[in-house]
């Protein structure tokens, strides 16, 4: 029987990401229509892709509001090469715009932000993971949309593929 190597990779052609996190005094207001226990949100703007409770994971109940504010991939390439601090304010100023002009949002306690140069795939990849037929495998984020979860799935699915190949 022949030898079978699998690998995760990241994708040779990528897009910088920046993110920013916010801790504020108290609770964010009550959004319209919307859960008040909300984890996560996926937002249309010009500067934030994704919104993201801290707070509300598995274990940080006692943690004051926590947010992850992801920016757009385009917003991040252009941006991509400013301080920090910057970022940071940029990120919460889009925060703010998507509240109502007359909703005061908690007092900002910190922030911050973070550059991941090579977070997302420039051009996903079709397939969820590659496997050739002499026995090379290829695994990773970089198939899908760049995102743990995807690296997560795409192992999962050649780990699959693996197991079916090698009871044939």
């Amino acid at each position: 029987m022949g030898h079978r190597v699998g690998h995760g990779v990241s994708s040779t052609r990528t897009a910088g990401l920046l993110g920013g996190v916010g801790y504020f005094d108290g609770p964010l207001p009550a959004i319209p229509r919307v859960d008040p226990g909300w984890q996560m949100a996926r937002v249309t703007h010009q500067v934030l892709s994704v919104v993201s409770r801290n707070q509300t994971k598995p274990g940080r109940t006692t943690q004051p509001e926590s947010l992850s504010l992801l920016a757009q991939l385009d917003w991040s390439e252009s941006h991509l090469e400013q301080p920090a601090d910057e970022v940071a304010k940029q990120l919460v100023d889009a925060l703010k715009s998507i509240f109502s002009a007359s909703t005061a949002l908690p007092e900002l306690i910190e922030m911050g932000a973070h550059r991941w140069r090579y977070a997302q795939p420039a051009n996903p990849c079709e397939h969820t993971y590659l496997y050739s037929t002499n026995g090379l495998a290829l695994c990773g984020d970089s198939f899908s949309s760049g995102r743990v979860e995807d690296a997560w799935l795409s192992g999962q699915r050649l780990g699959e593929a693996l197991v079916g190949r090698s009871v044939q």
